[in-house]
């Protein structure tokens, strides 16, 4: 896609809160385009195959279990701290099935089976190379949604952030050690630096417990009562505070 088509993106540290996002804005009929989707549904397929659960309820309850298992390889591996990223990474896509299954049980009611077969074609259309791109549609209406890793070398007109609470990682900067560090803060800079125009913080809506898909329907939800934070200019930006006011608003 030529950069000068490219208008607005949603960035987000990780795969599966976006993922619920494409979901909620399809049902409202926003043409979306995930980067690096068939990378991603190559991974979550692989997982639900790894696993070889007949039943949803099966496949769900053994996800933690999968993720617990890849960590401990990665431990003995003896990949130091950069095992906690690479938790976080198979966590991630542990919830990217969660997030499908969500979906998946969205469908009961319109007679779509329950089944881990029809999870794997529900996978496969969603990540397919046109999902939630209706016939028409110009680039300028498609809104992209990205990992920040992703995102690198690529720039919008727009840029929203989803979840900036995981830009950085805290647990990288608590425990990871000086490298990790500052490859997080790198990761943070790419966030940062995507938008030609304008870069706007999402509210942090992800709550531990609570379902992905519940959880960015917040998003379109009122927000509350209160004036929003008054825009900075560039060269506010640099003092340490400089996004507390807009990570802490809901």
């Amino acid at each position: 896609v030529p950069a000068t088509s490219r208008t607005r993106a949603i960035l987000a540290r990780r795969n599966a809160p976006l993922l619920a996002l494409i979901w909620a804005l399809a049902a409202r009929g926003v043409a979306c385009r995930m980067l690096g989707r068939d990378t991603l549904r190559k991974k979550v397929l692989s997982l639900v195959k790894e696993i070889g659960a007949e039943a949803l309820d099966e496949l769900e309850a053994a996800l933690p279990g999968w993720v617990a298992k890849k960590e401990e390889e990665a431990q003995q591996q003896q990949r130091g701290s950069a095992g906690d990223a690479d938790e976080q990474t198979h966590k991630d896509l542990a919830d990217c099935v969660r997030v499908t299954i969500e979906e998946l049980k969205r469908y009961e009611s319109q007679g779509r089976q329950q089944t881990v077969t029809e999870l794997l074609i529900l996978i496969n259309k969603m990540f397919g190379e046109y999902a939630n791109e209706e016939p028409g549609e110009t680039e300028q209406q498609i809104v992209e949604l990205s990992t920040v890793h992703k995102a690198k070398g690529l720039q919008w007109d727009v840029v929203y952030i989803l979840e900036p609470k995981e830009l950085p990682m805290w647990f990288v900067m608590e425990y990871g050690q000086e490298w990790e560090q500052r490859q997080e803060l790198n990761v943070v800079y790419v966030s940062l630096t995507r938008s030609k125009d304008t870069l706007i913080f999402l509210r942090n809506v992800v709550e531990k417990g609570t379902k992905m898909r519940t959880c960015v329907e917040r998003l379109f939800e009122k927000p509350a009562e209160g004036p929003p934070p008054k825009a900075r200019s560039k060269r506010d930006w640099s003092t340490e505070e400089a996004f507390d006011d807009f990570r802490q608003y809901h």
